[in-house]
């Protein structure tokens, strides 16, 4: 998926810039998939918190997140949480 929008650039002027979005079956789109099905702000709010302790106990372990490629450089043209 690719999004259009105006952007500012360094003298003032605004440009289209095109923004991809994450690609399927990866973490951010699996991820977002999970967050967008619990209907109430509170189990979302839970969800949240669970993943962020995840991500936590993974990095603090120096383990793999799994759907986010290991060797791979993020790619500046994606959205920031997919990147």
């Amino acid at each position: 998926m690719t999004v259009t929008y105006l952007s500012l650039n360094r003298d003032g002027a605004s440009e289209k810039v095109k923004l991809h979005g994450a690609l399927p079956e990866n973490f951010v789109t699996e991820l977002a998939e999970a967050f967008g099905s619990l209907k109430t702000l509170k189990k979302r709010a839970l969800f949240w918190s669970r993943v962020v302790e995840e991500l936590r106990r993974l990095w603090s372990e120096g383990q793999h997140i799994p759907g986010i490629p290991e060797d791979k450089v993020p790619d500046i043209n994606s959205c920031l949480l997919y990147q």
